[in-house]
């Protein structure tokens, strides 16, 4: 693995190319690397979708909390092609990707609750 991290990228403008678009309230976050390759923390305080895409090869996604213990199961997946999976509850994580090829994951969330977007009363009447 790269000892360095991949910096996310905010908005739908960076995300993974998705034949559904997002559904009002929602928000994404997303994460482009080649090779093996592992993202800077995010912060979730919810749960969360995984829309990733693979050039071509095969790609191994393990979804990392602080302490290393892994969420779920490792999503394999061959390319090129696109794949969906989840993050069933919030926390801190990294992903931690092995691949050969380009790969691009976009994770989407409730508007809001995210690192950086402290929720407020606000955010939560817009969602109703």
């Amino acid at each position: 693995m790269s000892k360095s991290r991949i910096g996310l990228h905010q908005g739908v403008a960076h995300a993974v190319p998705w034949p559904i678009p997002l559904a009002p309230g929602q928000a994404a976050l997303s994460f482009w690397g080649f090779g093996d390759q592992t993202t800077q923390p995010f912060v979730l305080y919810g749960d969360a979708v995984l829309r990733i895409v693979i050039e071509r090869g095969l790609l191994l996604l393990r979804v990392r909390c602080p302490d290393g213990s892994e969420i779920g199961n490792q999503t394999t997946m061959a390319g090129p092609g696109l794949a969906i999976d989840d993050i069933p509850l919030g926390g801190t994580f990294t992903l931690e990707v092995r691949a050969s090829a380009r790969w691009g994951i976009t994770v989407v969330y409730t508007a809001g609750y995210t690192e950086g977007l402290t929720p407020t009363r606000e955010d939560d009447e817009k969602l109703l």
